[in-house]
């Protein structure tokens, strides 16, 4: 069996086993925690995702990216609604023939591949629902990635100690230059 005809029975078995799910357990948006990095949702075809089916639900204390990739297949195009609004629609890169399986299944991998659709957006202090359309596709099923992470960017003591002990070689040198 070829890794893309594995990789959609996979992808049909998810699907498969997600709709055996009681409906409660849909009731709710599903929390997105910038803290437990990507989580991944599902559509079948055009319009709403089908899991989470109530979309994503988000809580921040500050600035926040907030991030959609499509996985895997070229051409899935989704539209992002925050609190009910269309905040942003997604877009490939790079153009490629719709369908071009990338073998990118994961975010790192998604965002290093320009063919695949994906937008951003950042995001104030305070308390989101997130729900995600589908308004283009190359194929029937597929999955994407969604991402909210800190924007503001607080340097690691040891960046900050590399920094450090580079501007002390510099002015180490500039004053022996000095003194010769």
């Amino acid at each position: 069996m070829s890794r893309s005809v594995a990789r959609r029975v996979a992808r049909v078995a998810a699907a498969l086993a997600l709709l055996a799910l009681p409906a409660a357990a849909h009731a709710q948006p599903q929390d997105l925690d910038p803290n437990n990095g990507p989580q991944f949702f599902l559509f079948g075809g055009l319009g709403p995702i089908t899991f989470p089916a109530d979309g994503f639900a988000l809580t921040v204390g500050g600035p926040t990216t907030l991030r959609v990739v499509g996985l895997g297949l070229t051409g899935n195009i989704f539209q992002v609604f925050l609190n009910g609004s269309l905040a942003f629609t997604t877009a490939p890169l790079i153009a490629s023939p719709d369908g071009t399986d990338t073998g990118a299944l994961d975010l790192d991998a998604a965002l290093a591949d320009g063919r695949l659709s994906r937008g951003s957006v950042d995001l104030a202090a305070g308390t989101y629902t997130i729900g995600i359309t589908v308004s283009g596709t190359s194929g029937f099923d597929g999955q994407g990635v969604i991402d909210a992470n800190d924007a503001s960017v607080v340097p690691e003591p040891a960046a900050v100690l590399t920094l450090g002990a580079g501007l002390a070689v510099l002015a180490g040198g500039a004053w022996r230059r000095r003194a010769a």
